[in-house]
């Protein structure tokens, strides 16, 4: 074996260890007398061993020789996983939008601007809605959430099961469900309770309730949808209209909304499929 370097113990000499193995280097490191030495079985081994250690020592060895192909295998993973993950936002734009939209609302409440965003966005009363022409803010509660464990909920139910129903129906059947999902729930909250209100669990009820009839109604699985799913929200749709949550310390739960965002689903996949039952005769 030949001597090729010797170096100080406190360095760390692992990325060149490694270049030299990528380079099929056959090497071994010692210890003697408190130096690390590099041995390699030839001389044109040990001048290349010692053109890399300059290299390594110019902070060049990662980032220009063997090292750099793990990099680059790295990088070629992280931009596939990058590119995969922009595919399936590209795939549904509504409910990536509203997932979108909804996050960013509820960081801004939290911020300065946080009284801005909620009057920017609240319901308001029919009347002023209608005589000032506000007509968004008979949708826009929908991305008023006032926590953070209420916005995950809402983003999980609407990204797993509002993602199968874009994926499904056209985008202008889409679009048309959708707001009426969030109107019809949101209406409905503000009439028989107030405009201090805000959620996507109106519109998410909707989806399950339009999911699971839909799926009952065909005889056949249309969208991944466990049966236990609906029997869940049932419950806890039931439990909201009784002080048990509140005495839990959940806070003030739209109610109103969840139940009119449930009928109106199930009413719309009962229209849907009807309708192209006769669209098939």
């Amino acid at each position: 074996m030949i001597k090729a370097l010797s170096v100080s113990v406190e360095e760390n000499l692992q990325s060149l260890s490694q270049y030299l193995w990528a380079i099929n280097i056959a090497h071994r490191i010692s210890e003697q007398a408190h130096h690390q030495v590099i041995w390699v079985a030839s001389e044109a081994d040990r001048l290349q061993v010692q053109d890399a250690y300059q290299l390594y020592q110019q902070g060049q060895l990662p980032e220009e020789l063997g090292v750099r192909e793990n990099l680059q295998q790295q990088k070629q993973m992280q931009q596939g996983s990058l590119s995969l993950a922009l595919e399936k936002l590209r795939a549904v734009p509504f409910i990536s939008l509203m997932v979108l939209v909804s996050v960013v609302a509820t960081i801004l409440l939290e911020t300065g601007a946080g009284h801005s965003v909620f009057e920017l966005l609240r319901m308001g009363t029919l009347d002023f809605i209608f005589e000032s022409g506000q007509l968004w803010r008979l949708i826009t509660p929908i991305f008023l959430h006032f926590d953070v464990l209420h916005l995950a909920f809402n983003m999980v139910l609407l990204w797993v099961f509002g993602r199968q129903l874009e994926l499904h129906e056209k985008r202008g059947t889409l679009l048309i469900l959708l707001l009426l999902f969030a109107v019809i729930s949101n209406v409905g909250q503000n009439l028989l309770v107030g405009i201090r209100f805000g959620g996507m669990s109106g519109l998410v009820y909707a989806v399950l309730g339009y999911c699971w009839l839909y799926n009952r109604l065909c005889g056949t699985s249309v969208f991944a949808f466990p049966n236990a799913m609906m029997g869940l929200m049932v419950g806890w749709l039931l439990l909201g209209f009784t002080d048990v949550l509140t005495w839990l310390g959940f806070p003030p739960m739209a109610n109103i909304a969840h139940l009119g965002g449930l009928l109106t689903g199930l009413v719309s996949a009962w229209a849907m499929v009807q309708l192209r039952f006769f669209q098939q005769k």
